[in-house]
């Protein structure tokens, strides 16, 4: 076997030694970077050049200034400079008066105004929505009379009669207001003969039939309420023609009588309902 002569390689760039890389035939210059190809037949004659690799950048060397505290006295300043006139005093206070005067005026609104709203958010608060105000519907119906001027709220209707007894003419009027809390629009219907008036003495007092027909009191009437409204429904002579009109009674309430007692007996979801009214 031949020994071939080994050919010391040198970089053609800066003359430095070149090292052979991972890859077979190549060369690389450690001190610029260069890189040659070798084709295994002349050392010599046949490097292919490759462009050489840009140098790493030197790392810099950052030194934090130094800051030299100047203890050097301050020389004196003229007086003439900062002297302040008499007058000039008198200006500044009154400034200074003015200023603290506008900064109490406004920190004493900004308090007041955060009462206020304080005080309105509150309110808000405590006010009952509609879900709170919704009464509580009863299970079933009293037995005993309800006294006139007390909310009765069943099925979800409310039934409250005034105690206001109106008398003209030998003529009785009576009052009530109906609530409709059913959850949506509905039609309240009774007939004008379950409707009684009596007192407590013992007597009834029929129901009007000057302006309507007697045979109208068996027919069946209807008034219609919208959701969580009230509609006030009051005794007229010519409850006959209008749907929301009550009978109106006949005769004169007995000198001797305390009580007045309104009898429903079919009235709406209100079956022999009684309600006391105090003469």
């Amino acid at each position: 076997m031949k020994n071939k002569k080994f050919v010391k390689v040198e970089c053609e760039n800066c003359g430095a030694s070149l090292s052979l890389t991972d890859r077979r035939g190549e060369y690389r210059c450690k001190f610029c970077g260069s890189l040659f190809m070798n084709d295994e037949e002349k050392l010599n004659d046949r490097w292919i050049k490759t462009p050489p690799l840009e140098p790493e950048p030197e790392p810099l060397n950052f030194e934090p200034p130094v800051f030299i505290q100047d203890t050097s006295p301050i020389t004196d300043i003229p007086s003439s400079s900062f002297s302040v006139k008499k007058g000039n005093k008198t200006a500044i206070a009154i400034t200074l008066s003015l200023i603290s005067i506008c900064l109490t005026i406004a920190v004493c609104s900004g308090l007041s105004n955060i009462s206020s709203s304080s005080v309105g958010v509150f309110s808000e608060s405590v006010e009952p929505t509609d879900q709170e105000a919704t009464p509580v519907m009863l299970s079933s119906l009293p037995t005993n009379p309800v006294l006139a001027g007390q909310a009765v709220a069943y099925q979800g209707w409310e039934l409250l009669l005034d105690h206001g007894i109106s008398t003209q003419r030998n003529l009785i009027t009576i009052s009530l207001s109906l609530t409709n809390w059913t959850g949506a629009d509905a039609n309240f219907r009774y007939i004008p003969n379950d409707i009684k008036l009596m007192d407590d003495v013992g007597n009834e007092y029929p129901i009007s039939t000057d302006s309507c027909d007697a045979d109208l009191l068996f027919f069946q009437k209807e008034i219609s309420v919208d959701a969580r409204n009230t509609t006030e429904i009051e005794s007229s002579s010519s409850w006959c023609r209008h749907d929301g009109a009550l009978p109106i009674f006949s005769g004169t309430i007995a000198s001797n009588a305390s009580k007045l007692y309104v009898v429903f007996s079919n009235f709406g979801p209100f079956t022999n309902l009684i309600c006391e009214v105090d003469l």
